[in-house]
């Protein structure tokens, strides 16, 4: 990347928050989220709590590419439109189909039915693409102009999961969620709050760990005594360990430190070889590799 010049003018400074991804294997952990200003507004890259981060600290293995292709106002009759045009430079896996918010706003029920044969249009462009559709619930609004014909809407939804059954993966139930916690929505019903929109992220990655990751079949077998994930086992995984076994609130559970251990990391250091959680005997066992007082880690 060469940044030539800025709108600042001349000498000013150019800050630039990205992530960058080995692909030498091939692209197959990326995640492109469409839909209307929801979308825009909850699945960017957040500095650190993006969705991307969010899976990461549920599982130190993944850390998913995520591009928001999500457009303010637009219905899914206009991701009808676009999405072969879209699916074209998209080399990616998944594909969130994100729209209905916009249809339902002061609709009298008719358009459900076309808003089902746009989705429904979608699905199909992702599946032809080779590609794997994720089909989230339209949020609850305490808009009566949406929330009116919200069950028509979803509803269509309901259907379309069991017309793609093994072939759409079910997304985030939206919703339930604004319905039970209608405090994460903005002053105007309809969008989230900055509160909101977090809560929204980390509802997806824990909705797509489950579905995809944790449920996906695991060929990578745990490097026994890798503590805090990084690939190696040094000092530091010891120290980790002894961490969360002394301070457990503190470092005992997942969050945005890296000094919390994921629970990845717990498996990773479970290394006594009784299989008992976190002990001191694991961190002693670590600190006796180490330093070559023992050969290998007991599995």
């Amino acid at each position: 990347m060469n940044v030539a010049s800025s709108d600042g003018g001349t000498g000013s400074n150019v800050s630039i928050n990205f992530d960058v991804h080995d692909i030498s294997d091939g692209i197959y952990d990326s995640w492109l989220f469409l839909g209307d200003s929801i979308t825009a507004g909850g699945m960017n890259n957040c500095y650190g709590t993006g969705f991307a981060t969010y899976v990461n600290q549920l599982d130190c293995r993944y850390f998913p590419i995520q591009e928001n292709g999500g457009i303010g106002g637009i219905r899914s009759v206009d991701g009808r439109e676009n999405i072969d045009r879209w699916l074209s430079v998209y080399s990616g896996k998944y594909v969130s189909i994100a729209y209905g918010t916009n249809d339902a706003w002061g609709n009298d029920g008719s358009g459900a039915e076309a808003y089902y044969e746009n989705t429904k249009y979608m699905i199909d462009a992702v599946l032809a693409a080779g590609k794997i559709p994720v089909l989230p619930k339209i949020p609850y609004s305490t808009n009566a102009d949406v929330n009116g014909h919200l069950d028509d809407f979803n509803g269509m939804i309901d259907r379309l999961y069991k017309e793609y059954d093994g072939k759409l993966i079910q997304g985030p139930d939206f919703e339930t969620y604004f319905r039970e916690n209608p405090d994460g929505l903005s002053g105007d019903g309809v969008h989230p709050s900055s509160e909101g929109y977090d809560a929204m992220r980390q509802i997806w990655a824990k909705t797509m760990y489950e579905t995809v990751y944790k449920a996906a079949p695991d060929d990578t077998d745990p490097l026994y005594g890798d503590a805090d994930c990084d690939g190696q086992v040094f000092l530091n995984d010891a120290v980790l360990v002894m961490q969360a076994i002394g301070n457990p609130d503190e470092y005992g559970v997942e969050g945005s430190d890296p000094s919390h251990i994921t629970e990845e990391g717990k498996i990773n250091a479970d290394v006594s070889g009784n299989s008992d959680g976190l002990t001191n005997m694991d961190a002693l066992a670590i600190q006796k590799y180490i330093i070559h007082l023992i050969d290998e880690l007991p599995e």
